[in-house]
């Protein structure tokens, strides 16, 4: 189970966009000003009692794309598997069906 907050301040030509998810041993909060060419977007980890910050120099979308090509080259399991992904699709539709009923469950 997570909490995730966040918020937009909605400024024209500025994305501004901060939100922290609340796991049960994990937090992780990103903060962007909108303008990463003046001051880059923040992502921190904190676990155990310790903060980490997450290296945003590459893109993860990327890698797991290249990954999965690659993976279907080498007739492997990719690293992030597809019936993960539709889960996680199943599970944000069913929470905002949910939501938009008034917090009715849904199956």
């Amino acid at each position: 189970m997570a909490v995730i907050t966040g918020s937009n301040c909605a400024v024209p030509m500025h994305f501004f966009g901060d939100f922290r998810v609340v796991f049960e041993r994990i937090t992780v909060d990103y903060q962007t000003s909108g303008q990463n060419w003046i001051e880059p977007d923040r992502a921190l980890w904190y676990q155990n009692g310790t903060v980490d910050r997450i290296d945003e120099s590459y893109d993860a979308h990327r890698e797991a794309a290249v990954d999965f090509v690659q993976a279907i080259r080498d007739r492997r399991p990719a690293l992030c598997p597809i019936a993960e992904g539709l889960r996680d699709v199943q599970l944000l539709h069913h929470l905002t069906t949910s939501a938009e009923r008034g917090g009715i469950p849904v199956a």
